[in-house]
């Protein structure tokens, strides 16, 4: 199952969009928790996996290049997994052009992004892990605690890594 956006997260993506409708972080952030909502309670599953469909569109189409979109589009493809290798490696792709995307995204700006970068790496570490692919891995858990150096799901796929 998802793991549930903190509920922070999703009221600061209703009110960001409030103000700017064509926010694209704040679009893809929302069409996370409304995959969540969807995931959780399936009444409201209908209404909220569409919206979650056309919030992402929009973000995309927004910003095509912006690393948050990227990540949190593969997120939800790898969130819905259904175990087909062409969804695996849309999943794959998604984070490798997510994490390409943070790093060109930190080579134009002097401050990193507050969130998502790191995040990107352990999602692509967790790809290369599910296709037995240990040393990829363990090149992108590293760069999420270079990133991150506390981030303790990283340092958990790390450890599964180096123990066995």
């Amino acid at each position: 199952m998802p793991r549930r956006p903190p509920q922070s997260a999703c009221t600061a993506s209703t009110r960001a969009l409030k103000i700017n409708k064509d926010f694209a972080d704040a679009l893809a952030l929302q069409s996370a928790c409304l995959d969540v909502l969807a995931t959780l309670e399936a009444w409201r599953t209908p209404f909220a996996a569409s919206k979650s469909g056309a919030q992402i569109e929009k973000a995309r189409h927004l910003a095509p290049r912006n690393p948050r979109v990227l990540l949190l589009d593969a997120v939800a493809v790898y969130d819905r997994l259904k175990g087909s290798a062409a969804e695996k490696d849309r999943a794959l792709n998604g984070f490798k052009k997510a994490t390409a995307a943070f790093e060109a995204e930190r080579q134009e700006t002097e401050q990193s992004p507050g969130w998502g970068a790191a995040e990107a790496y352990v999602y692509l570490g967790r790809c290369y892990l599910d296709r037995g692919a240990t040393l990829d891995a363990r090149d992108a858990l590293e760069r999420a605690l270079l990133l991150a150096p506390e981030f303790v799901e990283a340092r958990r796929l790390m450890a599964k890594i180096t123990t066995g």
